[in-house]
């Protein structure tokens, strides 16, 4: 009896263990039914695992690749639309930088520069004219510029009319020299000739006098004014005379003459003393006078290197012109 029960008490602890080791074999053969049907174990294979992590790995390559090249194909289309934009009356700077590694793509920058703001002042003709530079009386300077080294000028003459003259002396040595330049100022049509005389003994260096037609840019009238004070245009050429910072200023006696049936021209003079740069402030502020026109300009070297300068200007008295 003993005995009997011994082994039913071994037969319960073993029962445990002999269900577990049932329901494995249940799960196996579940599993061998399961793959003969849809391969759950070959999917299990690790050798395939690989492969085909290894594929999603390619594509995933491809996919950052194609997507670069898309970037970069609307940085260059963005860039290419930037380009034809340059045509447009506004200019813009297009500067490519490279982004980072990291970010796999370039993108444009584009950089608009400032734009000032434009005013437009609406001007006259008369004040259009006046306010165009006037350079006619500076002719006789810019000719004596094509002279021979060793010519020496004393005087330049410019008109408005578009003449101008050059005396000065001369060795007798430099005469070939001069002659030819002469001739190129003949080739440049500014209808030009050469004079020389001997003032004085014999011994004196030569003078020389070259005349010309340069063609002029001052107004073919003078302003036009219904009345004017009698010293009104001698006191504007001191005016500028004295602003510029000339001495010795002397005036010239006016000359009137008939411009037209109720119009006449008044012409004044002035001459003055001073340094290149003197006269030069001067010149340019008479070209510049709306009030009058410039009509002569002239300098003559004197002692101390400083320059007399002669010059007139003239204005239009009489009836106004109809608005």
């Amino acid at each position: 009896m003993a005995m009997i029960r011994i082994e039913l008490e071994n037969d319960r602890r073993r029962l445990p263990m002999y269900l577990a080791a049932a329901g494995v074999i249940a799960i196996v053969a579940a599993l061998y039914g399961i793959d003969r049907q849809v391969g759950l174990l070959h999917v299990l294979n690790f050798d395939a695992v690989r492969q085909y992590t290894g594929s999603i790995l390619q594509d995933s390559a491809s996919t950052v690749a194609a997507e670069a090249g898309h970037g970069n194909a609307e940085a260059g289309d963005r860039s290419a639309s930037v380009t034809q934009s340059a045509d447009a009356p506004l200019s813009m700077t297009v500067a490519i930088e490279s982004a980072p590694v990291s970010q796999g793509r370039s993108q444009p920058r584009v950089t608009r520069p400032a734009v000032a703001a434009a005013t437009v002042v609406a001007q006259s003709p008369a004040e259009s004219a006046a306010s165009t530079p006037v350079t006619w009386w500076q002719t006789a300077q810019r000719m004596s510029r094509r002279l021979p080294r060793g010519t020496t000028v004393t005087r330049h003459v410019s008109h408005a009319d578009g003449t101008f003259r050059l005396e000065g002396t001369s060795l007798s040595n430099q005469h070939d020299g001069l002659r030819q330049s002469v001739g190129m100022l003949h080739e440049l049509g500014l209808q030009p000739t050469l004079t020389f005389w001997r003032a004085g003994t014999s011994a004196s260096t030569p003078s020389f006098a070259i005349q010309g037609f340069a063609g002029s840019d001052a107004p073919r009238t003078p302003p036009q004014r219904a009345s004017m004070h009698v010293d009104a245009l001698v006191h504007l050429a001191q005016d500028h005379a004295r602003t510029a910072g000339l001495l010795r200023l002397s005036t010239l006696r006016p000359t009137h003459e008939t411009w037209s049936p109720g119009n006449t021209r008044v012409e004044q003079g002035l001459s003055a003393v001073g340094d290149r740069s003197q006269v030069a402030a001067f010149g340019m502020a008479l070209a510049s006078e709306s009030q009058v026109r410039l009509t002569s300009f002239s300098t003559e070297s004197i002692e101390g290197g400083l320059l007399r300068v002669t010059a007139s200007i003239d204005v239009l008295l009489g009836k106004e012109p109809s608005r």
